[in-house]
């Protein structure tokens, strides 16, 4: 799930078979044979849609109906084996980060930047927990970061989460990519918020907020941070679909849309921040962005 209330068909063969430019994994070998040769042909889906060895990449995800593909051809396959299929499509020179969020914290729930759980899904806990997981600091907002350039991410401890200093103004710095991996528009770009704050749109505010943070070393203090909403006040519901639309529509996505084939769509997040940019600019934000109710 996103956070936007707030604020295919893969072919698994008994034989070797060409699809999609790389070979599917056969099933003659035993589970864990089984395993490792689908997550190298995951690894192939991910590559054809986009991702490349190197990239800083920010992965939204549903892994449900990957999950479920890969069961129905009888590979007991598990997030963490997805996780490592991601990872290993950035390679050892790659970074790979995925949202942690919990829109539940406030001043009543404690955050501990070690132990809270992510609330976005399996994926985003294996990738919390995963050894050498960096977590960047927003209680609410909070990030995984797996890879070589993981430590810059850790260093993110913006007052929102989704401005300037944030780990969305660090993947464009690092001229990063965004995944979403079965999951609408709606449901996923968060993106598109950094994107509004830093443009000061006007169909959104901070909310302050305090909460007791538990930090790296065990440490315990009250931190003050905001929270990047929209105005419901003013009857504003988030609609980011046609925004989506008119990045498809400009050939800017890669992959293919979540309900097909492999379910998953890459973009540069340099593209995402100048087409946004400019529908704020040009007072297109209701419409592509938003609607008003």
């Amino acid at each position: 799930m996103g956070i936007f209330g707030l604020w295919g068909h893969l072919v698994y063969p008994k034989v070797l078979v060409r699809s999609h430019n790389h070979m599917e994994p056969t099933q003659n070998d035993g589970p864990g044979q089984e395993i490792r040769e689908y997550v190298d042909y995951l690894a192939g889906c991910w590559a054809k849609a986009g991702v490349c060895r190197g990239d800083v990449l920010l992965l939204h995800s549903s892994i449900t109906k990957t999950i479920g593909r890969a069961r129905r051809k009888g590979v007991p396959i598990a997030p963490m084996e997805l996780l490592r299929s991601f990872l290993q499509s950035v390679g050892e020179e790659g970074t790979l980060l995925l949202p942690t969020f919990d829109i539940n914290v406030s001043p009543l729930v404690r955050f501990d930047i070690r132990n809270s759980p992510s609330k976005m899904g399996a994926l985003t806990e294996c990738a919390r927990s995963y050894p050498g997981a960096v977590r960047t600091r927003h209680p609410i907002l909070s990030m995984a970061a797996i890879g070589k350039k993981a430590a810059a991410f850790g260093e993110c401890d913006d007052y929102t989460g989704i401005g300037k200093g944030s780990p969305f103004e660090r993947l464009l710095e690092l001229d990063g990519r965004i995944a979403v991996l079965g999951l609408k528009e709606n449901d996923s770009m968060s993106f598109y918020h950094y994107v509004e704050n830093v443009n000061g749109a006007a169909h959104r505010w901070t909310i302050g907020f305090e909460t007791e943070f538990v930090d790296w070393d065990g440490s315990v203090s009250m931190k003050k941070h905001g929270f990047y909403a929209r105005r419901r006040d003013e009857g504003i519901v988030t609609n980011v679909e046609p925004m989506a639309r008119l990045l498809w529509e400009k050939g800017l996505y890669a992959g293919e849309p979540h309900t097909e084939g492999a379910g998953l769509r890459t973009i540069l997040a340099k593209d995402v921040y100048r087409e946004t940019e400019q529908i704020i600019r040009e007072g297109k934000s209701e419409g592509n962005l938003y609607e008003q109710h």
